[in-house]
């Protein structure tokens, strides 16, 4: 019986079918981060939200939706009550993950990086 090999380019079968699923959803739909820098002192953003996408769309056009996924972040952000960083984390990816699949049918990964300085 014959066995599937999987080559990384670094070794040889190193690599399991759940790293090669990650890579298919990466390169199938993307990936986006969120950047928030907010103070720990006041709980007032500093920084953001910023907002990269690699593999996702060609940002020069489709600005106008990456600008409203910024409202809709500085609305979340708005919502919650200081020091929530955890839950912010969590209601950013869930309701952008929703809105970019309602407004261009796309699932990318989002990772939102919320840092306290």
């Amino acid at each position: 019986m014959a066995e599937s090999i999987l080559v990384d380019g670094k070794g040889v079968g190193d690599v399991g079918h759940t790293v090669i699923k990650e890579r298919q959803i990466l390169g199938g739909e993307g990936l986006v981060i969120v950047v928030m820098v907010i103070s720990a002192d006041s709980g007032d953003l500093i920084i953001g939200p910023r907002i990269l996408s690699r593999g996702f769309i060609f940002e020069q056009h489709f600005n106008h939706v990456l600008e409203d996924a910024k409202c809709l972040l500085l609305d979340i952000y708005e919502d919650m009550p200081p020091g929530a960083t955890r839950k912010l984390e969590e209601k950013a990816r869930s309701t952008l993950r929703r809105f970019f699949r309602r407004v261009l049918d796309r699932d990318p990964v989002v990772i939102p990086l919320i840092i306290r300085v």
